[in-house]
């Protein structure tokens, strides 16, 4: 969408913001572009459009809480408990092993690189030696999620990272 502004009188930031808000809301996929026609006037009371898209954009961008209970084909976690199930079995995860699942779950269908969650999880020592840390995590998270007889949710990009597919119906 490309919102022309336009003309010698003040911008009304409220209605501007209340147009751009919603927008943002019905169709999130869209780039919204302003472009100003405006002499800048000494005595315009109105809020600068520049910040009004700058609040706008922070708060699109701000997280919005991830539900209590994540879900994916049999697999769920319960926040609020810290349980995480598998085809109604409950499965034991070490701390590590449950942030990554969260945020692999929370994202899911989405790639996560390798160094992006290095940078995430890891102290600055673990972060200086090579990938063996989240390997290994990973390597354990698999071995507890994917267990024999059950579709495969966590998978491996060679040279990307890691994935939690939804599976195919």
């Amino acid at each position: 969408m490309v919102l022309h502004v336009a003309g010698g009188s003040p911008i009304d930031a409220a209605q501007l913001s209340d147009a751009l808000q919603a927008q943002a809301e019905t169709r999130p996929d869209v780039l919204v572009f302003v472009y100003l026609q405006q002499k800048r006037q000494r005595d315009n009371r109105s809020e600068p459009v520049g910040e009004i898209v700058r609040r706008i954009q922070r708060e699109l961008r701000a997280p919005t809480p991830a539900p209590d209970i994540l879900a994916v084909a049999d697999l769920t976690i319960d926040r609020n408990r810290h349980e995480v199930t598998r085809s109604g079995r409950q499965i034991h995860l070490a701390p590590m092993e449950y942030l990554l699942l969260e945020r692999l779950l929370v994202e899911r269908d989405r790639v996560h690189s390798e160094a992006s969650l290095v940078e995430s999880f890891f102290s600055n020592a673990q972060r200086r030696r090579p990938f063996n840390s989240l390997w290994v995590h990973m390597h354990r998270l698999r071995r507890k999620i994917d267990g024999e007889g059950l579709p495969r949710l966590l998978h491996t990009i060679r040279g990307v990272g890691y994935i939690l597919k939804t599976p195919s119906a």
